[in-house]
């Protein structure tokens, strides 16, 4: 009876230790696909990525990665379909980076970013939205409205302009008129103030005005309406 119990012991040892064996086989297989051909090597990636809205463009940036194999940063956006090529100096590595990406349509868009090596090797993917804006958005700007614009005693032009809603983006408004020396004058009126008062318009000429936007506070691009003419 001691004898049978003790077989049975060997042969259970023996299936557990058969398995244990075969599991380490399997395992080195599943190893061994993924090291073959030698270890892969990664570049250092760029972080903190950022992307400024502009008028058909935007700037994009970053911290560029604390690795000096890195010698290139590669972007790609419309499913990869388009992409630029920024080369790395030594003295570049570990500091700010920034490059403006222009002729682009307006839309939003989703960047692809990675760094290189000589050798090919990329770093880990990174990835950053941002918008992009032109025409379409031009379209729904519109110029600050005027409550009075009205001539005065000798050459004493007053204007009031109505409030706007700030959310719009809207920053100035700029006014251009011809003035008694003959030169053409600018008068920037910040979002802030509502009246300006000019005391040398000529007297004869136009005077017209535009509004200036920013979509976005880091937008790169100022974004105008186009002129109007003042009329008493």
């Amino acid at each position: 009876m001691k004898t049978n119990f003790k077989n049975v012991l060997i042969v259970a040892a023996s299936l557990i230790l058969g398995a244990l064996i075969y599991s380490c086989d399997d395992y080195s297989d599943d190893y061994l696909q993924y090291v073959e051909g030698g270890e892969r090597i990664y570049v250092g990636k760029m972080d903190s990525l950022y992307v400024f809205g502009g008028y058909n463009r935007v700037q994009l940036g970053g911290n560029l990665p604390s690795d000096p194999k890195a010698t290139e940063v590669r972007i790609s956006w419309n499913n990869t379909n388009n992409s630029i090529t920024v080369p790395l100096t030594g003295g570049a590595v570990g500091e700010r980076f920034s490059t403006i990406i222009d002729n682009l349509p307006e839309n939003i868009y989703s960047f692809q970013v990675r760094s290189y090596d000589n050798d090919g090797n990329s770093s880990i993917l990174s990835t950053v939205t941002g918008r992009v804006y032109g025409e379409g958005y031009v379209a729904t700007l519109f110029n600050r409205p005027i409550v009075l614009a009205r001539l005065y005693s000798g050459n004493r032009y007053r204007i009031t302009f109505d409030n706007m809603d700030r959310s719009t983006g809207v920053i100035e408004s700029e006014i251009v008129y011809s003035s008694t020396d003959g030169t053409e004058k600018t008068i920037i009126v910040p979002i802030g103030e509502s009246v300006i008062l000019f005391t040398d318009w000529d007297g004869t000429s136009s005077i017209k005005y535009r509004t200036s936007f920013i979509p976005e506070p880091t937008a790169i691009d100022i974004f105008y309406t186009d002129y109007d003419f003042i009329e008493e």
